[in-house]
C-alpha cells in the first residue's frame, strides 16, 4: 500500500524530508546546551572539601540506534586522578555539616551548596529540556 499526498501534506513530507536532519541536529545541539546548564548549577553546588567534584562533571553521549543518550556524571577520578565515587555519592546522598572550604564557597553566591547537588540542578533545568528542544526544532524547520 503506498499514501499519496496532496497539497500540503506533500509539501509537509518534502520540508520534513529536506530539513529533517537539520531538525535532529538542532534538537541534539539543544540538549547538549541543557546537559552543559545542569552541569554548570551543579558544580556550583557542589561540596570543595575534599576531592575535586567542580572539575569531575562530564557530560556523555551514546548513540543507541536512531536514539541518542545525553547523561551528566561525575568522573570516576577526579583532576588529581584520585577516584571519588564514594565521596562524590556521600557528598550527593548523605547528611553532614560542610567542611570550611564549602562554608566558604556557601558564602560567597546564593545557590545552595552541599547535598543533592547534582538533583538539584537537574530539578531546575528538566522542566525548560522540552520547550527548548521544541523551539530549537521550530527554528530548524
Amino acid at each position: 500500500m503506498k499514501l499519496r499526498m496532496k497539497g500540503a501534506a506533500a509539501e509537509i513530507a518534502a520540508l520534513l524530508k529536506n530539513k529533517g536532519d537539520a531538525a535532529v541536529e538542532a534538537a541534539q545541539v539543544e540538549l547538549h546546551a541543557q546537559a552543559r546548564r545542569i552541569i554548570e548549577l551543579s558544580r556550583e553546588g557542589a561540596p570543595v572539601d575534599d576531592h575535586d567534584l567542580e572539575k569531575a562533571h562530564r557530560m556523555r553521549t551514546r548513540e543507541r540506534g536512531k536514539r541518542i543518550e545525553i547523561s551528566v556524571e561525575l568522573n570516576r577520578l577526579d583532576s588529581d586522578g584520585r577516584p571519588i565515587g564514594r565521596y562524590a555519592e556521600r557528598m550527593h546522598e548523605g547528611i553532614y555539616n560542610l567542611g570550611p572550604n564549602s562554608l566558604k564557597k556557601q558564602a560567597g553566591q546564593q545557590r545552595l551548596v552541599g547535598r543533592k547537588y547534582l538533583q538539584r540542578a537537574s530539578d531546575e533545568v528538566s522542566p525548560e529540556i522540552v520547550p527548548a528542544v521544541a523551539r530549537a526544532i521550530k527554528e530548524a524547520l
